[in-house]
């Protein structure tokens, strides 16, 4: 019994210096895996997995609006045009949208990098016609609207959702996170 205790007390001395090496660091402990994570401009892992803005080794992924101002060396696919010109975007990086809940879409969402269990998605995205594509952007890379967001994105945040009697209004995470008019982010 006593060789029991021994090894339990050790092993709370291993845990208090990890959790001293863990804060002297700089490193705060991240909830992990909550499945009711959101980045701090509130999208979920639904939306970075679905919509692409992640790559599932943590990178950024083709839905993301990448820009010069962050990131160098993109070329003219790669750069995400938008109103606001080349030089503002989306941070670098998906540590930008850490939140203070914690941590950040590679380290809370399967899809992006994550040891986490697959996301259960909350959402249904919006069925698209067979024969739909994306419009092609002037720069030759995927359509955009004025901020960054690609068609994956209004997808599956279901931006624009279909009404009973067949027209389409806001709704989704657009209308959650209280993003003003969809007409404000035309070109």
């Amino acid at each position: 019994m006593e060789g029991f205790a021994r090894l339990g007390s050790n092993m709370l001395r291993l845990l208090r210096l990890m959790a001293l090496a863990t804060c002297a660091s700089g490193f705060a402990t991240v909830p992990l895996c909550d499945p009711d994570w959101y980045d701090k401009a509130h999208f979920d892992c639904q939306m970075y997995e679905q919509a692409g803005w992640c790559k599932s080794d943590g990178t950024l992924g083709e839905g993301w609006c990448k820009t010069s101002y962050y990131l160098d060396g993109l070329t003219s696919l790669e750069t995400c045009h938008h109103i606001k010109g080349d030089t503002w975007g989306w941070y670098g990086s998906l540590d930008g949208f850490t939140t203070k809940k914690g941590g950040s879409a590679a380290d809370a969402c399967a899809g992006c990098g994550s040891e986490c269990p697959p996301t259960t998605y909350k959402r249904t995205p919006n069925a698209l016609p067979a024969d739909c594509v994306d419009a092609i952007a002037p720069s030759g890379g995927v359509w955009r609207d004025s901020y960054g967001y690609t068609c994956a994105s209004y997808q599956y945040g279901n931006f624009c959702v279909q009404t009973a009697s067949g027209g389409w209004e806001q709704g989704g995470l657009w209308k959650e996170n209280g993003y003003g008019e969809l007409s404000d982010y035309a070109w």
